[in-house]
């Protein structure tokens, strides 16, 4: 979700600026003056020109400080309504254990509809190695298998992967997937340890 920034806010900063602006060039549109009356030269104006694209330069930096503050804040409130969670989709699930050993984690779901949502089924797909090596997601179980989500609210499933006594030392990567959520899909990362 894109944080929506406050327009009238924008507009209000945007109009002081466009004020600001104007009133640097009505001076700038009849010669500068000196104390003494007389005309300035030319190179007074070309610092004129740029004090004006050094203040636009600075009201875009304020802009962008001012955006990234604003979506680090909107971070900030969705991790304290929804705790738990992780604020960046795209680090994966960790997962870590050895060969014959089973490794588990949370996967939590969190609904921000108004509408319950049943017959959540999940299910992970096979994790690869770069080596080629493969564990097959016949060893992946979730707990429970079918979630309902109500209105508003997060639930979790705990995924279970028993790791095969013959599993060769490494990552292995793959996803968990669901019917139900066909444009997500949750990367996960199982580290098997010598």
């Amino acid at each position: 979700m894109e944080p929506r920034v406050n327009d009238d806010g924008l507009r209000a900063a945007e109009a002081v600026f466009d004020r600001i602006l104007d009133g640097l060039e009505e001076r700038s549109s009849s010669p500068p003056l000196s104390d003494s009356g007389q005309d300035l030269p030319p190179a007074s104006r070309v610092r004129l020109t740029q004090v004006r694209s050094a203040a636009a330069r600075t009201l875009d930096l304020y802009a962008d400080l001012f955006q990234r503050a604003f979506e680090t804040y909107a971070d900030l409130a969705q991790a304290a309504l929804h705790p738990g969670t992780d604020p960046s989709p795209d680090v994966p699930l960790a997962l870590l254990g050895r060969a014959g050993e089973e490794a588990q984690t949370t996967v939590w779901l969190h609904n921000v509809t108004a509408a319950r949502v049943d017959g959540v089924e999940l299910f992970m797909t096979d994790l690869n190695a770069a080596s080629g090596a493969r564990i097959s997601a016949a060893f992946a179980s979730f707990s429970p298998e079918t979630v309902e989500l109500e209105p508003s609210a997060s639930t979790g499933s705990i995924l279970r992967v028993q790791i095969p006594l013959g599993a060769a030392p490494g990552r292995y990567h793959g996803h968990v997937l669901s019917p139900a959520l066909p444009a997500s899909a949750l990367a996960v990362c199982l580290v098997v340890a010598p």
